[in-house]
């Protein structure tokens, strides 16, 4: 009987224990909260991360937008310095005696062996110098002097800027300086791995050009025929690209002056911002009749 009881309680259906089942709801509601409250600071996460790449990428918009205006302003001030330093060069181009100023031979000499080690930090004090001494008699030493000196490209705007200041005073300074400079292609191209003149090409190089861009070299045929021949004679004859560097430097500094050649960086990135690529005034009268060597 007693076994007959156990089995027929054993079959009976089990009551839910009402304890449990509520602490299984209650868990269940909190991982539901839980899970609601991760997804939803997930998407604010989401939306405050898209709003930060937004004000970034506006920040780097308009950073490059004033990197450009920089760049077209400061293009446009270079040209029109190069514009009155080549009016005003082209316009004093018969010199003009100078009077009053200090012949002193040994202030003149000193100054002329100066020329021979020009850098930037001595603009300043050279250019006194030149306008309170009278070089007449120093003109061919002058010229000598420049075209035999091995200058640093970085230098070479000091150097222009000198030659400037005679070319306005010294009618005879500009053709004398002119052949000396040539003196230095003369021996044409050198078949070692690093010839002694290498620097002295690239320089020379640049200079010739940018006296022609300021117009101190105001004879336009003998001077582009210079670069053409020096360019051609490079190109032609440097089997081993030793003298790559010279084209390099000379199209980087004076490309867009002698060719009209802008970096393609700067280019699109003015673009991209409606500016117009500033030309340089140079090449409106276009090249002359160049004969070839």
């Amino acid at each position: 009987m007693s076994r007959r009881l156990g089995k027929e309680l054993e079959k009976a259906p089990r009551k839910p224990d009402s304890k449990r089942t509520g602490d299984e709801d209650s868990t269940q509601a909190e991982k539901k909260d839980s899970n609601e409250h991760e997804g939803s600071k997930a998407e604010e996460q989401t939306q405050t991360g898209d709003e930060e790449a937004a004000r970034k990428r506006e920040k780097e918009e308009e950073e490059a937008r004033i990197e450009a205006e920089t760049l077209h302003r400061e293009l446009i001030e270079r040209l029109e310095s190069k514009r009155e330093d080549r009016e005003r060069n082209l316009g004093s181009s018969e010199g003009s005696a100078p009077k009053g100023k200090d012949t002193s031979i040994k202030k003149n000499s000193a100054f002329v062996k100066k020329l021979k080690s020009v850098t930037e930090q001595q603009r300043d004090s050279l250019g006194r110098e030149v306008k309170g001494l009278n070089l007449t008699r120093y003109i061919d030493e002058a010229a000598v002097s420049i075209g035999e000196a091995k200058y640093k490209v970085s230098d070479v705007g000091c150097v222009v800027y000198i030659c400037c200041l005679i070319h306005r005073s010294y009618a005879d300074f500009s053709p004398k300086l002119l052949v000396e400079l040539g003196k230095v292609f003369a021996e044409g191209l050198s078949k070692d791995e690093k010839p002694a003149h290498l620097t002295q090409y690239r320089t020379a190089l640049r200079l010739v050009a940018e006296l022609v861009v300021c117009g101190v070299f105001p004879d336009r045929k003998s001077t582009y025929g210079l670069i053409f021949r020096v360019l051609e004679m490079i190109v032609n004859g440097d089997e081993n690209f030793i003298y790559m560097s010279v084209i390099l430097s000379f199209a980087r500094h004076c490309g867009e002056d002698m060719a009209g050649l802008v970096s393609r960086k700067q280019r699109q990135m003015l673009e991209r911002f409606g500016f117009s690529v500033p030309r340089s005034n140079v090449r409106e009268r276009g090249y002359p009749d160049i004969e070839r060597g």
